[in-house]
């Protein structure tokens, strides 16, 4: 399985995150929400059901029920576990979008009635646990829930291999914004969207710094 690293927000029509196809958002729980936020990450990335449908800080329990594969080291793609001492299952859970040489990683999170999307780092030294700047709460690490078969990292930088649009919309009928050329790079943010058959990814042309939709047909 491919792993490309989600570097910003996803947009509100992603329905992976934004429509019953999501059992949290299907039950009220929607983002801005941590559990709704990595159900949906998983669903991008896989179309991996995570299979939890409780608190955050019960989904290691409830992974291992289902067979999921629980592990205590990293690795992309998986989901990282927390829970708040002396509560009933009170925690966060956020994705593993990258891994440092020390052991660091970076994760992709959402806050319950919170920040929608953002990106915070987890020190290996301190066994992934930390502290909530705002509430004080501590939240003591449970776990990792791996996907169910490791994946191959893709780099966000791609390649243009033949002219093509950038275009406001995924949509060959939208706008056109710039063309860009052979050779040129192309900075994936990780949001996609499939469109009667052609698959669009969004990000940055490098050369222009120009934002929009490119048809991933000659981007390498």
């Amino acid at each position: 399985m491919e792993f490309i690293r989600r570097t910003v927000a996803p947009t509100k029509d992603n329905e992976n995150y934004y429509s019953n196809k999501n059992i949290f958002y299907a039950c009220g729980y929607g983002m801005a929400n941590c559990t709704c936020y990595v159900q949906g990450r998983w669903l991008e990335l896989s179309g991996e059901d995570t299979k939890c449908r409780h608190n955050a800080g019960g989904w290691i329990e409830e992974a291992r029920k289902s067979g999921k594969k629980i592990g205590t080291k990293p690795a992309l793609g998986a989901i990282v576990v927390w829970k708040i001492p002396n509560t009933d299952s009170d925690g966060h859970v956020a994705v593993v979008e990258a891994i440092k040489s020390n052991g660091d990683i970076i994760c992709s999170n959402s806050a319950y009635k919170g920040t929608e999307w953002y990106e915070q780092t987890f020190k290996a030294s301190s066994a992934y646990g930390w502290t909530s700047s705002k509430t004080g709460k501590k939240y003591v690490f449970q776990g990792f829930i791996l996907p169910s078969k490791p994946f191959t990292e893709v780099k966000n930088f791609l390649t243009v291999t033949g002219s093509l649009y950038l275009r406001e919309r995924p949509d060959k009928n939208s706008k056109s914004i710039i063309v860009m050329h052979k050779g040129d790079s192309f900075l994936y943010d990780g949001n996609f969207e499939n469109v009667a058959g052609t698959k669009w990814l969004h990000g940055t042309h490098v050369i222009s710094g120009k934002t929009g939709w490119a048809s991933n047909k000659y981007i390498k």
